[in-house]
Order: C-alpha cells, then structure tokens, then sequence
C-alpha cells in the first residue's frame, strides 16, 4: 500500500503560529498577574519570602520583619525607599521611587538599580553600593541621571539590613529639587538683600503702584523716617535742578513706570528740619513678562561735591577777581598820581579861596581812600598802616558828604542819631569803604521819598566791655529770607547785572579783620536793617 504524504497548506502554518503566540501571551499575562498580586502581596505584608533569580542564581529572602504597619508608614513616606540585595537588585519599593525613577512600580523590582539610571549615574551608584558592603551605613547627595536625560539632586542613604537573610540593604532616596531650589532663592534673595543694605547710596524698590516695597538704611535716613509701603512721592518731594527753568519742577515715579530709564538726574531735597541735599537720581522700571512690575530708584548724595565745586568756581572768580584788580590798580595808579599834582597846585595857588581850599581838602581825602582800595587789591586789605583812634561819627558824615548828591536826586530823608561818644581803634580807610558800601545798598533799595536812618550808641559785649554799635535802617523792598544767609558770599549779589555781588563780602571780611559782628534783619517790602557792634580797641 502506497504512503499518503499530508501537504499542509500556508493558511494552516500561520494559524499555528497564531496560537502559539496567543499561548505565549497568555502565560505572559498570567506571570504578570501572579507579579502585579505577588507586588500587592508584599505591600499588604502577606507575603514572608521572596524568591529572585539573578546572576547568582535563585535567591529566597524572607520578609518576616516587614509587619504591616511598616509597609503602610514606608508607602505614604515622601522619600522613595527600597529593599536592595547585595548586588544592587530591587527587592522591593515603594511608589515614590517609582515616581522619581520615572519606572512603572512592576519593572523596577526585580531590576537592578545601575539599570535604572544612566551610566553616568550608575558608576557613581556602585561605588555607593561598594561603600555600603564595607561599612554599616552610608549618606550622600547624589545627582540622579535617569535613563531619560531627565536629572534631579537627591540625598541617597544605604543602611545594611541585618535582619535579612542573605545580605540586603536599605536604600532611600530623597528628592531634594525643591529644597536646593528654595535655598537657592533665599540664597539669592540673601544676597540681594546684602547688596542693598551695604550700598552706600539711598535704594527704594517700588511696585507697579509707585509703593516703597524695600528700601535700605541709606535711604530711610535720608526720609527721617521708615517709608516702607507709602507711595513714593510723598515719602521724598526732590526739586529737579533745572537752572533755565522757570518755576519749579519735581520728580515723580511715574516716569519710571512707564519704562523711562534715568540715570544721572540732578535733584534737590528740601527736608523741613535741616539743609537741603543735593542728589544724583537713576531709575530704572523692572520687568515681569513683557509687563513693568516696579521700579528700582538710587538716590546718590553729592551735597559735599557740590559745595566743592561752588568752592573752587569762587576760588577761581576771587583768583580772576584779584588778577583783574591788580591791573586795575597798576593802571589807576598813574592817572591817580597825575590828579594828586593837580590838586596840591590847585590847593598851593594863592588866588583860589579857602572855601575852594576845604573841598579840595576832601577831594585829597577821597583820592587817598582811592589809593588805599587800589592797593587792597579789591579783597585781601593787606593795609601797611596801623590801627589808629577814629570817631565814627566823623567817618559817618564824611560818607553821606560823599552820597550827598545820590541822596538829593531820590528825595531820600536821611535822619542821624549819635546816642553815645563813638571812638574806636580801627583803619578809617578800610571802615569808611564799609559804611559807604552799607549806605549805597540802602540807596540802590530805597525807592524815591524813602527814609534812611543812621544811629550810633553804645552796648555791652558779652564779658561787660564796652563796645560802639553802628545800625543803618533803610525802607527799601527788603531781602528775602532764603537770601539773607547767602549775602555775605562773594558774587552773591540781589540786583541782578547791577551788582557784582563782592561789596558786602568786602565789608565782612573788614568787620571780621578789626574783630567786629556784622548783623542783618529784614522784612521784604517792608526795609532792612544792618548793624555792626565795634570793640572799643581792636
């Protein structure tokens, strides 16, 4: 009988095929559940024992330690924890160390740890793990590289477990991300408020509103006071300094909130109590998402500077003011010396009258004045001649002589009260040009019809000693009270392109030569009075 050769045709194979493999993904599954209940199992503490194949072949840990209670603290812990073998294996985790391995729960028991991570990180791992066999414990802060790129810091601790059967280790792992990022923004928050504090110049940090949200000690006191969360420009009302402008214009913060960058602005502060403060101020708006949340303001005092430099320009105008009068002088002198001749022929000629002779007597006087100021170079009085006994009175009336026609031209009363006998030790050239300077202020102040009046007694200085005290009064227009502390400064003048601001400075420095006060009072719009109190001897 003939054998019957069965041909199975293509269909049949792949139909086997098929269910071999649905054989193959069945038991998969089953494994997988037996693994999700065994994992389940060990969680809920049903389970006493382990057994894992790897490298050293099957391995039984039991798990007779690891109560229920355990199991529960281990799983709601914010560390990730885990039970390793000897050779790095993963005998059990919890969630945590899932979540931050970025690994499903079922895939990393079972697994080796240097599995899990890069290799970067496993080396570093290993060496960990070789720390840990050779001592009882171990605790370090290791930057993670997972096998996704992704990377956190953590702190990873291994401690032995000796009450596993065979060796084991206890492995937690916390992420310290948000930790090392927090510190990081104290860090710099720390660092910013250092900068802040330990900068020289006044900083205010202001929100979107214009409120002082942080500032440092600099700059509360310049306020004299703490301006955190007040607005801005209430806490400092700084004055710009704008010399052509014409009336006065103040700083405000809104200009930086509408992202205006300002750097090097001249102000001035003007506190109630105290003198003002020359300021440089810089603003700068800062920026949240394309958006201004704030301001930062710097304020730098240059008060100091500043009087430096309204020093060296005075230092520089009294040098220009002195090599000018010098020239002056040495260009008077020659025209001065041909008058003096004149004048002594006038006087020695036998055909002119003695009234002729008396005014050519005071003209001689006024030339020596002439000489005298020549020779003073207009500032530093460096008078070759000695103090000698003068009455003022006399020096008082040789002076209206002199403004004798000023004073007819204005209709100006002129009324004169010498209370006392006024001798004093002084140069008369040198106080006469004080008086005639007093005197012609009143004039160019006093308006036509006005009233000047001169007075002349005698007072008592602080130690009892006699002392002469000349007041001029006038009804002039006054100075203003922001003035009068300046007038007495070279170059300050109050009549604009008429003055040169230098006579007044003048006649405190002869004042304060011969050890007199110079004292001023005034009312604008109602006159001023100035007074000098002499030492009976200089």
């Amino acid at each position: 009988m003939a054998a019957i050769e069965l041909i199975s045709s293509p269909g049949d194979e792949l139909i086997r095929e098929i269910e071999a493999l649905r054989a193959r993904l069945a038991e998969s599954e089953s494994k997988l559940a037996e693994a999700q209940e065994l994992i389940s199992a060990i969680q809920q503490g049903d389970v006493d024992a382990v057994v894992v194949f790897g490298p050293a072949g099957e391995q039984v840990f039991t798990l007779k330690d690891t109560e229920y209670a355990y199991r529960a603290l281990v799983e709601s812990m914010n560390e990730g924890a885990a039970t390793l073998a000897a050779d790095g294996t993963v005998l059990y985790c919890n969630h945590r160390l899932s979540n931050l391995l970025g690994v499903p729960l079922e895939h990393v028991i079972g697994s080796q740890m240097t599995k899990l991570v890069s290799n970067v990180t496993a080396h570093a791992f290993e060496a960990l793990l070789s720390q840990a066999r050779s001592s009882q414990s171990i605790t370090t802060g290791l930057d993670l590289q997972l096998a996704k790129g992704k990377s956190i810091s953590t702190q990873v601790s291994l401690h032995e477990m000796s009450s596993v059967e065979p060796v084991a280790f206890c492995m937690v792992v916390t992420d310290l991300t948000e930790s090392k990022a927090r510190d990081e923004i104290v860090a710099a928050g720390k660092l910013a408020s250092i900068i802040l504090e330990s900068a020289a110049e006044a900083i205010a940090v202001c929100d979107e509103a214009g409120t002082v949200i942080s500032c440092n000690q600099a700059l509360e006191t310049l306020c004299g006071f703490n301006p955190l969360f007040q607005p801005f420009n209430s806490v400092l009302s700084l004055e710009v300094v704008d010399e052509t402008a014409k009336q006065a214009e103040y700083f405000s913060i809104s200009n930086a909130l509408s992202g205006y960058r300002l750097v090097g602005l001249e102000v001035l502060l003007r506190p109630k109590n105290g003198r003002p403060a020359s300021l440089l101020l810089s603003a700068s708006p800062l920026l949240s998402s394309n958006s201004i949340a704030g301001c930062v303001v710097t304020l730098t005092e240059i008060t100091q500077h500043k009087l430096a430099e309204m020093a060296l320009l005075r230092s520089e105008k009294l040098a220009s003011v002195g090599r000018m009068a010098s020239t002056i002088a040495h260009e008077i002198n020659n025209p001065l010396e041909a008058v003096f001749n004149l004048v002594y022929l006038a006087m020695t000629d036998p055909s002119i009258s003695q009234k002729i002779k008396s005014h050519l007597g005071r003209a001689v006087e006024e030339l020596d004045r002439i000489s005298h100021i020549t020779q003073q170079s207009l500032a530093f009085h460096r008078d070759t001649g000695a103090p000698a006994t003068i009455d003022l009175r006399n020096s008082v009336e040789s002076v209206l002589r002199l403004f004798a026609g000023r004073l007819e031209a204005k209709e100006i009363n002129v009324k004169t009260r010498y209370l006392a006998e006024s001798q004093i030790t002084a140069l008369e050239g040198e106080i006469r040009q004080v008086l005639a300077n007093l005197l012609s202020n009143s004039l160019d102040a006093v308006p036509s019809g006005g009233r000047i009046e001169i007075r002349l007694s005698r007072v008592s200085g602080r130690d009892g000693s006699p002392m002469v005290r000349f007041t001029i009064g006038d009804t002039g227009v006054g100075i203003p009270a922001d003035w009068q502390k300046n007038i007495f400064e070279p170059f300050f003048t109050t009549k604009e392109s008429v003055g040169t601001g230098l006579g007044l400075w003048v006649s405190k420095q002869i004042v304060d030569k011969h050890g007199a006060q110079i004292r001023v009072k005034s009312m604008p719009g109602s006159g001023t009075v100035f007074s000098i109190v002499f030492p009976i001897s200089c």
